[in-house]
This record gives structure tokens, sequence and C-alpha cells, in this order.
């Protein structure tokens, strides 16, 4: 695996100014080349996401456990629609996440 690797702040450091959306598609169509790895809690980059995962974080006995899970569905849904309601579990949040998802084709 030769080559240039872009790296996030790249995106910042070439003032990209596009909505959301168009950035999170310029992150698919560097995805077509490269592997990237997209931590982010906007919903519009969710949602052109090719894979969605949810990183979790539980206290047992004193130790921390982290998972890392594949969401999908109404799993996806719901975790777009956190983002956008800020996790009130409203009907409008989770319409607009399905759209976004939709329009983000993730």
């Amino acid at each position: 695996m030769g080559g240039r690797r872009p790296r996030g702040g790249e995106l910042d450091r070439r003032r990209w100014r596009a909505p959301r959306l168009e950035v999170g598609e310029a992150l698919r169509t560097l995805g077509a080349h490269h592997q990237i790895l997209c931590v982010t809690h906007l919903p519009a980059i969710a949602a052109v996401a090719t894979r969605h995962l949810a990183i979790t974080r539980e206290v047992h006995g004193g130790r921390t456990l982290t998972t890392i899970g594949v969401l999908d569905g109404d799993a996806r849904v719901t975790e777009v629609a956190d983002m956008i309601a800020g996790g009130a579990d409203e009907k409008t949040a989770r319409a607009e996440a399905r759209r976004l998802l939709k329009a983000g084709k993730g």
C-alpha cells in the first residue's frame, strides 16, 4: 500500500466551504481509492458513510469496557436521529434521519 494518504486535517487546510452533505460525498469519493475512518457527530456526514460504526463505553467494577458495533437499518436511523435531536426521540428527527440517509445513499 503505497502512495500518498490524505489526512482529515487536509479538509480544513483546503478550506472547503461546501455544505456538510457535500463534504460527506467528498469523503465517500476519497473512500473509493483510500480507506477512510471519519469520527463525526454531524448527521449529514454520517449519512453518506458506507458503514456506520457506534462506539460505546461502559464502566464495570472500575474497569472501562469499549465496544464497537456496526449500525444498520433502524439502529442507524435511531443513531442519526439522535445526532439531530440530541437524544430526544422525536418523530421529526427520525424523519430527517431517514431523509439524510436516503439522500446520502448511506
